[in-house]
């Protein structure tokens, strides 16, 4: 078949969506799996998170017709800044956005996420919750959020001054934030007390799987005995990663059902090469940063009891979507299906109204007011700490037990 011009190729995609491809979930890291097609689509890439500074709502035109706030359009700029992204480090302040609707008002309202402890923005009073109304005194009302992005990036050493009002507050303040190149880190790993080993994983990136197993191979070898595993402020990443690392723990399970748009069911199935047997017991630490891929393996080892899961509920995010690359290379970001956990539940919602993987066990809220002589990161790590502690505590209970 010949090549479709990109006008037409658009409008094939919208109206085919969902009958192409299974693909990854919520608007993140771009896939290292991709291929090509060369009668439609171009290169295809599946991927699953919510990424530092580009998670972004509908475009205007045919996109926003689909009322889907996490279909996008990327121009060659934004996608050849978003494949780097995929690598694990960029320029910016350091801060997951997401658009989400005012629950008052209903109009869409740009959020700051979370804030990269390692970051820009740790540094300043820039904190999880926040709404942002304005860049460099410029008001972001109408726009989308890939345009707020494209203010609040630029060169590294330079300021961006962002006009918020942060959470609780009924007045807006101004932050002030160098940029400067961040480095996302992808895995931390210790031994705790009592043969405790602790797994922090941040990214569901290509090299998740490969640096778990040898982070879990690691703490075997130091006599591991129970396993604290933490998916804390972990947007998530590449479905097949998610599959892979859950892959570790679970065998001959579903990990995931695909649900498209046709209500079809289809699993995914867990991966040969358990990397750790049922003997030793795991605790998965969550809070509302968890996202997507970190979901998909909560959930998933909640479903199928071999974790307890504790923290606080997930981010709830359960949308599949198709990264498709254009000939002029810019790409569409399309929302083709929803996943659901081995129990068939969707995390974006339930019977009681809630979101997101509820833990087992829940952790008391973090204090509302920040103690003012620690700078977001300080207060992060030290309230992050308290989470690790009582979650080795459930875990040496499991081991006492």
């Amino acid at each position: 078949m010949n090549r479709q011009p990109d006008t037409l190729k658009i409008a094939l995609i919208l109206v085919g969506a969902g009958l192409a491809i299974v693909a990854g979930f919520t608007g993140g890291w771009i896939a290292s799996m991709g291929y090509q097609d060369g009668a439609m689509f171009g290169a295809i890439a599946n991927f699953a998170q919510i990424v530092p500074g580009v998670h972004q709502t509908q475009s205007g035109g045919l996109l926003a017709a689909l009322d889907d706030p996490y279909t996008r359009f990327m121009d060659p700029k934004q996608y050849t800044d978003f494949q780097t992204e995929s690598e694990g480090h960029f320029e910016g302040i350091g801060a997951m956005l997401v658009l989400e609707p005012d629950e008052e008002t209903g109009d869409d309202q740009v959020l700051i996420q979370s804030v990269l402890p390692e970051g820009p923005a740790a540094t300043t009073d820039l904190r999880a919750g926040d709404v942002i109304f304005g860049v460099d005194q410029k008001p972001i009302k109408g726009l989308d959020l890939n345009e707020v992005v494209e203010l609040i990036r630029g060169p590294g050493g330079t300021p961006v001054v962002l006009t918020v009002r942060h959470k609780g507050d009924e007045t807006l303040s101004e932050v002030e934030i160098i940029r400067g190149r961040v480095e996302f880190p992808i895995i931390e790993s210790k031994m705790l007390d009592n043969e405790i080993g602790y797994i922090w994983l941040r990214s569901f990136n290509r090299q998740a799987e490969v640096d778990m197993r040898k982070a879990i191979e690691e703490l075997k070898a130091e006599g591991m005995k129970a396993l604290l595993f933490d998916l804390s402020i972990d947007p998530g990443g590449m479905l097949d990663q998610a599959v892979a690392v859950a892959s570790l723990f679970l065998d001959d399970t579903p990990i995931t059902f695909i649900k498209d748009r046709n209500g079809e069911d289809d699993p995914l199935m867990a991966r040969a090469g358990l990397a750790l047997g049922e003997d030793v017991p795991i605790v998965v630490l969550i809070d509302g940063g968890s996202a997507s891929a970190s979901e998909i393996v909560s959930g998933a080892l909640q479903d199928t009891g071999r974790a307890t899961i504790v923290g606080h509920h997930s981010y709830g995010k359960a949308k599949v979507q198709t990264v498709i690359e254009l000939d002029d290379g810019s790409a569409i970001v399309l929302t083709t299906a929803v996943y659901l956990t081995p129990n068939k539940r969707d995390i974006s919602r339930d019977e009681n109204g809630e979101r997101g993987v509820q833990p087992d066990i829940f952790f008391p809220d973090p204090p509302e007011e920040r103690d003012p002589e620690l700078s977001y990161q300080e207060w992060f790590e030290q309230w992050h700490a308290s989470q690790i502690d009582q979650a080795a505590a459930v875990l040496r209970e499991k081991l006492a037990g």
